[in-house]
């Protein structure tokens, strides 16, 4: 199978501010009508992944998302606790399956697609969206190796690909038996474990930002952006690490930069049309693609 072009797809985590570090809805009040606004200028087609919570806090734009036949994320209940992965089996099955039902009834139809927080994904969350019919699962980062206390693995994508891939049953990392689709999200050369994004543009700079773009493994490059990385949030709350305040700012001129140069280089898509092409790609050329 010919994998396609090299494309480029932008999504957005939509949850409340930084989970780990502060209780607030900057981000949701604020941050998410300036990505909006500014990807409808660029005319740049976005991925967005809801937590419940975030689409409980603006419904209408969690309903527009579905609008058009434009495809749904989930991104699970909240954005705690911080690893899915490390609660048992039966929670973490429990956690897609109310997430999906909460977001079901904002939206109005299935979510087709989606993020664990943090990565943390499972064989038992892919278990749960393969029954739950997703078509895409997109919470592999490769490279990826978090511990909590230097002792306990909270995620290890290090041995996962960087292409997209059906995974197996028995773990997220391996290729295998599933129908849904994993497509791996873009380990960013410059700072291995992580992924390019607007944090990072906001922290280093558009040259940096490209650079690291261009020399990225895999057919698909991912932009990852949350809406609390688009307001000033060391004005918002005080005594947060410096490291997370630098990635975070309401002036979008940088990004806005970083998307029109990228745009001249590649194809800007998003995960509908992706899976579309690969599903043609692997199926005879008279095969039914059912994709809606």
């Amino acid at each position: 199978m010919r994998a396609p072009d090299r494309s480029i797809v932008v999504s957005v985590d939509v949850e409340p501010d930084v989970a780990l570090f502060v209780d607030g809805k900057f981000g949701l009040t604020e941050g998410l009508g300036n990505l909006t606004d500014l990807f409808r200028r660029l005319e740049v087609p976005v991925d967005y992944y809801f937590t419940l919570d975030a689409a409980r806090e603006v419904p209408d734009f969690a309903h527009e998302q579905a609008r058009d036949r434009r495809w749904v994320g989930c991104h699970g209940l909240f954005h705690h606790p911080a690893y899915y992965s490390r609660r048992s089996p039966r929670w973490q099955k429990q956690a897609v399956v109310e997430a999906t039902a909460g977001l079901k009834e904002i939206v109005r139809k299935n979510p087709e697609m989606f993020r664990t927080p943090n990565f943390s994904v499972s064989e038992y969350i892919l278990q749960s969206l393969e029954s739950l019919e997703y078509y895409a699962d997109s919470s592999v980062l490769p490279g990826r190796h978090k511990k909590i206390y230097r002792i306990l693995n909270a995620t290890d994508h290090r041995t996962a690909p960087h292409v997209p891939y059906h995974p197996s049953f028995s773990d997220p990392c391996s290729q295998g038996g599933m129908k849904l689709w994993e497509f791996p999200i873009t380990e960013n050369p410059a700072a291995p474990g992580a992924p390019i994004g607007l944090g990072f543009v906001n922290s280093s700079s558009v040259e940096v930002a490209l650079q690291a773009v261009r020399v990225s493994v895999g057919p698909v490059v991912t932009v990852l952006c949350h809406p609390w990385e688009a307001i000033d949030l060391r004005k918002r709350y005080s005594g947060l690490p410096e490291w997370l305040t630098s990635t975070c700012r309401s002036d979008l001129r940088s990004f806005e930069r970083f998307l029109s140069e990228m745009g001249k280089e590649l194809n800007f898509t998003c995960l509908r049309d992706l899976v579309h092409d690969y599903v043609s790609l692997s199926k005879p050329v008279n095969a039914e693609v059912g994709i809606s």
